[in-house]
């Protein structure tokens, strides 16, 4: 392959082998992981430990330690730590949470955030409503930073409420309402008077940072605890209500889609999470993230992937309870929010994409001579700037073996004016069209 650099195990993954039942000791461990090509062993002291007395017993070669440490030290080379073995420390207090940085945390948080819902237009907010800032992730700085935020601080970080209250001042009222995880229903009361109280409600909810990543699983992925239960509780008075979800994984949202107004998802947004969102919910950003996983109805659906295989009687709506074709006895077959979604505060309009290129031969797509042309007109039609991110996606049918019902092929970002419009073009190469056929070859 060319490959020039070297092989890390995960943490303790040489030592880990034992616990696989692929190593009886640590030893043996030592032994698999060195001849299997992994260059260095990250924590479990397997190498430094054992290799003398494996090459001692002939189970390990010299020339083999020789190989795995000139691939480590060609890298090192590379990156020149032997001319700068050591960093500059002063570097930073100047370079950490600089000014140029928080400003691209903030922008790369903005550009993350996922407008799921927005009905009645209700975001953005305006500065002269009063806003009842509900929820246990309102000034949850530590969660802010997410799952394996290792040197983060959550001293550096700015919540939401910080930001809300530096905007609103004295229109904003918090209340937490709930904790993230428990049946206490105690703090339900006053976030409702606050919400009574309020022109518009933004709810903070979802997971904490230490339920999302490695060994964090989890069988339900509704809203934790009773923050479901709040959210009914709130929407039942008929306030505009800002859903706000921090988490770190798509959770199923069926209740939440219909009660609250709007639908943000935020996930952990870091360092300047608050001023971030406050941008956002008051339109000096507009949102334009889209979804890289789809959001199901149910934990039942998972796994939910857009580009899934038809079955043989796929079914003709996403009904439940369809006979004899593939559906849910109690479910709805397409998920919650799909794969590419996302809204932002203006609306586009497409033309019917064009197939530009009327005929072209297996061969010219093959040597690159040729591609297959597509076009669509975009056109912004509401009343506000706006970024639409233009998606292409392909099904190819009477192929050797099957095919996903929709594969994603290429996308373009764009920005347009009230009333602008812009064609745009894609080109799928061989290289978009080909699969493994039944004779195993990649080809068109």
């Amino acid at each position: 392959w060319g490959f020039k650099g070297f092989v890390v195990s995960d943490w303790n993954s040489i030592g880990e082998l034992i616990a696989h039942g692929v190593a009886s000791d640590l030893e043996q461990a030592a032994e698999k992981g060195l001849n299997a090509g992994v260059d260095m062993d990250m924590s479990a002291n397997a190498y430094v430990t054992k290799l003398a007395g494996l090459v001692k017993q002939g189970r390990v070669k010299v020339s083999t330690i020789d190989e795995s440490t000139r691939r480590v030290l060609r890298m090192k080379v590379a990156m020149g730590l032997f001319e700068r073995p050591y960093t500059d420390e002063a570097r930073t207090a100047k370079t950490l949470l600089s000014p140029e940085h928080l400003a691209v945390a903030r922008e790369a948080a903005e550009k993350s955030f996922v407008l799921l819902k927005n009905e009645k237009d209700v975001l953005p907010l305006k500065s002269s409503q009063k806003v009842a800032l509900i929820g246990p992730l309102a000034d949850s700085n530590d969660d802010m930073l997410g799952e394996w935020a290792v040197s983060g601080r959550k001293e550096d970080v700015v919540t939401l409420r910080t930001s809300l209250s530096e905007r609103l001042g004295s229109n904003l009222t918090y209340v937490e309402g709930t904790k993230i995880q428990t049946a206490d229903e105690s703090g339900f009361a006053a976030a409702v008077e606050a919400a009574r109280n309020a022109d518009a409600v933004v709810m903070a909810m979802g997971e904490s940072r230490f339920m999302s990543g490695e060994s964090f699983s989890r069988t339900n992925l509704n809203l934790p605890g009773n923050q479901t239960k709040l959210v009914q509780a709130v929407a039942a008075l008929g306030k505009p209500v800002v859903l706000i979800v921090f988490s770190g994984r798509p959770l199923a949202l069926p209740i939440e889609a219909t009660e609250a107004t709007a639908i943000l998802e935020a996930w952990f947004p870091g360092v300047q999470a608050g001023p971030a969102l406050a941008r956002t919910l008051f339109g000096d950003a507009s949102p334009s993230g889209r979804l890289t996983a789809s959001f199901p109805r149910s934990v039942g659906q998972m796994p939910l992937y857009y580009n899934l295989m038809s079955t043989g009687r796929p079914a003709r709506t996403d009904a439940p309870n369809q006979r004899f074709v593939s559906s849910y006895l109690d479910e709805r077959t397409t998920p919650l929010f799909p794969f590419g979604h996302g809204l932002t505060y203006t609306t586009f309009e497409y033309s019917a994409p064009q197939i530009l290129t009327k005929s072209i031969t297996v061969a010219d797509l093959l040597k690159r001579r040729a591609t297959v042309g597509i076009e669509t007109l975009v056109k912004n039609t509401g009343s506000r700037p706006g970024i639409e991110t233009v998606q292409l996606y392909i099904r190819q049918r009477g192929t050797s073996v099957a095919r996903p019902v929709r594969e994603l092929k290429g996308y373009q970002r764009l920005s347009l004016n009230p009333g602008e419009s812009r064609a745009i073009r894609f080109a799928l190469k061989a290289d978009d069209l080909a699969f493994w056929n039944l004779q195993m070859k990649h080809t068109v």
